[in-house]
């Protein structure tokens, strides 16, 4: 929760993301939260079933141009008002 996973470099073929899958040995994973995330790719989906709750992110795009004050300089604080997240 309340994380930005981000690719800072529109050359990169590959981004980051955020994911839930499976344990090593197989079993499904259960009782997960993915919420108030910042992030240019979400792979993961919401499960009833495995109590995966997915809500409240905001996907950019890749580059997220414009959405934070110096990328280049790893300064993250955001340029923008996102839209409004609950608490986490």
């Amino acid at each position: 929760m309340n994380n930005t996973v981000v690719d800072l470099d529109p050359t990169d073929a590959q981004t980051p993301w955020i994911l839930v899958t499976a344990h090593k040995t197989g079993t499904a994973s259960t009782d997960c939260v993915v919420r108030n995330n910042l992030t240019t790719r979400l792979n993961t989906a919401a499960s009833t079933a495995d109590r995966i709750v997915v809500d409240s992110n905001l996907v950019l795009p890749k580059p997220p141009t414009g959405y934070f004050v110096a990328p280049t300089a790893c300064e993250l604080s955001s340029r923008r008002r996102f839209p409004r997240h609950r608490p986490g």
